[in-house]
């Protein structure tokens, strides 16, 4: 797209994100589990590189696929970075976020 001469947006990145964390299919068919990968790492950074500012749906596939590896002090740090750029979590993400810590056994972190 890029050597086209056609800049990439939000909804774009977004697309792509979302096909590289959960378009993962087994040779019989049956959805993988979500993976971090370095792609996806990746193609969240060159959001920012391209002058870009994650919005919502961006932080909320991260969200997910970081949650649902366990990788919570990725996560803190993601949230962190979702305020800092003036994206607030809704009562759906929000749910879903302390649904799974507590899904995990960690109360403290669901509570904060």
């Amino acid at each position: 797209m890029e050597s086209s001469g056609v800049c990439p947006d939000n909804i774009t990145y977004n697309i792509i994100l979302r096909e590289e964390l959960y378009v993962r299919i087994t040779k019989s068919g049956k959805q993988l589990e979500l993976s971090t990968n370095d792609e996806a790492k990746d193609l969240f950074a060159a959001l920012s590189s391209n002058g870009l500012v994650p919005n919502y749906w961006t932080y909320r596939l991260m969200v997910e696929n970081i949650i649902g590896q366990g990788l919570l002090e990725e996560l803190d740090k993601l949230f962190l970075s979702m305020e800092d750029n003036g994206c607030t979590a809704d009562p759906g993400m929000l749910n879903f976020i302390v649904r799974k810590l507590l899904q995990r056994g960690e109360t403290t972190r669901a509570g904060t």
